[in-house]
């Protein structure tokens, strides 16, 4: 248990071994266990990324409207949904 807390300690500031015990659950610890080092991977490598770019002195890439996390999924349409479900237009209610 203390190399969990002292773990903990290194990769937050704020993760002493009596704020972990008295206002966190067993799960949450070992959630920001298990996936803080990744958050904090892909926090450096955004970093990395945007400050290249600041280097190379040209202006940053336009991020994409929708973001697709190579799942396939889109937003949807507001006026397609509406067109589908129009018992679901704005201020009716739906009974069964």
């Amino acid at each position: 248990m203390g190399r969990l807390f002292a773990k903990m300690g290194r990769m937050y500031a704020w993760a002493t071994p009596e704020y972990l015990l008295d206002h966190m659950t067993f799960a949450q610890i070992l959630l920001y266990y298990k996936y803080g080092p990744e958050l904090e991977k892909e926090s450096a490598n955004l970093f990395k990324y945007k400050f290249s770019w600041l280097l190379a002195g040209k202006p940053e890439p336009p991020e994409p409207k929708e973001r697709d996390s190579g799942t396939g999924y889109q937003a949807p349409d507001r006026k397609a949904l509406q067109k589908a479900f129009p018992e679901l237009q704005k201020g009716q209610v739906v009974k069964k």
